[in-house]
């Protein structure tokens, strides 16, 4: 073989041994779990249910770096603040796909206000945060934007009526820990912080198919916290089939 040959055919071999190197994988279909918690309150209980509810989605399949705490100290970055809440929220919107899950979890203190709207006095929901608040309808606003294959915000707060009717639509499903009345509270475990425990209770998967649905869990702990106080009025929010959805 001529030299100028074997040159000739030993670079082809490099390029093409260069091309299959750099070809790039087809984009997975896999499904990705995201979380954001959101923790104003500086009182040990909601710390220690924060800190539940995060171990029980990891064993959920979330990934840690997939679950995001913003919380009364700390970095500034991960303080509560609206400003950090909506900026996260507008991260999520560029890696989130159709393919994914987002679950938001509010915890803490709300209220609610008035606004005047075409001269009328209106009621909306908030979720209290660093020195300031944020309502149902920015909460909606920005969640609008990120379209997951199935979203879940969940409210343990007082009066998360609204933000659970505002964002159960479409692909969100809205809970909140009471309807109307002030959220109540036993020892550092509340509605919600039993509702994610709920999906690894044998005894809450009621049809026995061996998968939790939302509905499931929402129905197994309205029965459990329900026989200590009559006074807990939670709710579930969705134009899907929450019987159909599950976190695992």
């Amino acid at each position: 073989m001529k030299i100028k040959n074997y040159i000739r055919n030993g670079l082809t071999a490099l390029a093409l041994a260069g091309a299959l190197l750099t070809v790039k994988p087809e984009p997975s279909n896999q499904p990705e779990k995201y979380a954001v918690l959101i923790n104003e309150s500086d009182e040990q209980e909601f710390s220690v249910m924060a800190r539940r509810t995060r171990e029980n989605l990891l064993k959920m399949g979330f990934e840690k770096n997939n679950i995001y705490l913003l919380n009364s100290s700390g970095n500034l970055e991960n303080i509560a603040s609206k400003k950090n809440v909506k900026k996260m929220f507008s991260s999520l919107e560029k890696r989130i796909d159709e393919n994914d899950l987002l679950v938001v979890y509010f915890l803490g203190h709300g209220n609610r206000i008035t606004i005047f709207q075409d001269g009328r006095p209106k009621e909306l929901s908030v979720v209290v945060l660093k020195n300031e608040y944020i309502d149902e309808n920015e909460i909606y606003n920005s969640l609008s934007k990120i379209h997951p294959k199935i979203g879940i915000v969940t409210t343990d707060t007082c009066y998360g009526r609204g933000i659970a009717k505002k964002i159960g639509r479409g692909n969100f499903i809205g809970i909140s820990s009471s309807d109307e009345n002030p959220a109540l509270f036993f020892e550092n475990q509340s509605f919600m912080t039993e509702f994610y425990d709920a999906f690894k209770k044998e005894e809450a998967d009621a049809n026995s198919n061996g998968k939790i649905s939302i509905k499931e869990a929402f129905d197994y702990v309205q029965t459990y916290i329900g026989a200590m106080s009559r006074e807990i009025t939670p709710i579930l929010i969705s134009e899907m089939d929450a019987d159909s959805v599950t976190l695992e």
